[in-house]
């Protein structure tokens, strides 16, 4: 699949799914994995508490992500946030 300019409409969407739950990620950074402006990056996530909606919620997961270095910092160009299930 070849994506450019914008984030596919599915990776949009599963994104913000997790932004309007509006409580905060944590993150354990197990391991980066870096070649040059590109970095694999592994983590354990979880997202605890009520929601926005008043609805508690508890997940977790492990993610494999894709960052690349560009002149503003890091971002991610890839986020698989169940990549390593």
């Amino acid at each position: 699949m070849r994506l450019q300019g914008r984030p596919h409409k599915h990776a949009r969407g599963a994104l913000e799914q997790f932004l309007a739950i509006g409580l905060p990620i944590t993150m354990n950074v197990r391991n980066v994995y870096l070649n040059g402006n590109i970095a694999l990056v592994i983590a354990d996530w979880s997202l605890k508490g009520t929601g926005a909606d008043g609805i508690d919620v508890d997940m977790s997961g492990s993610t494999a992500d894709v960052a690349r270095r560009g002149p503003d910092g890091w971002k991610f160009v890839v986020d698989n946030p169940f990549g390593t299930s």
